[in-house]
């Protein structure tokens, strides 16, 4: 993998555009999500929305997908759908939200903002691994995201197709 393009986020938070495959330490929901995006692509950078069906998605990894459609005039997100994972996360349903509903712009929400834009900028995967806030206990805990741009048309993609991890304290995988 390619760590061009890497940003480094306090708390040893690290994320990378990718190109070519993901390390091996990176989760298997993560390796089916990419495989199956970079199946979907054809011979475009990215592929289109309707190439994408989450009938495909296997079961486990519903719950920790979503989705976010980049509203250019208004510099912001909209989450068009959210897994029960996201709800747990924030302490209520996110799907129909924005981004600026859920996370700051500032601090290490900043860095979600930046890989939001790379990713869509230059139509590549961002894969971030690190830790993470986990509302129902107040504690910070490991996880890994990444991050699938998709196009409405072939001249830009607009869409990010997002899947996380998250493990315990312990290691052992929490969603």
């Amino acid at each position: 993998m390619a760590q061009e393009a890497a940003s480094i986020v306090d708390g040893g938070t690290a994320a990378w555009l990718v190109d070519g495959a993901l390390p091996a330490n990176v989760h298997s929901r993560l390796h089916w999500a990419y495989n199956y995006w970079r199946g979907k692509c054809g011979a475009r950078a990215w592929p289109l929305r309707e190439a994408i069906d989450p009938l495909d998605f296997p079961r486990d990894a519903l719950p920790a997908t979503f989705i976010l459609e980049r509203l250019e005039a208004e510099d912001d997100y909209q989450v068009r759908l959210a897994g029960e994972l996201y709800s747990q996360l924030y302490g209520r349903e996110v799907t129909g939200l924005r981004a600026t509903d859920l996370i700051p712009r500032d601090g290490e929400g900043g860095a979600v903002y930046q890989d939001f834009a790379d990713s869509l900028a230059h139509g590549r995967p961002v894969l971030r691994t690190g830790w993470m806030n986990w509302r129902p206990e107040g504690v910070r805990i490991p996880y890994q995201r990444i991050l699938l741009p998709v196009g409405l048309g072939c001249e830009r993609a607009d869409i990010l197709i997002g899947i996380g991890v998250v493990f315990g304290l312990d290691g052992r995988l929490r969603y």
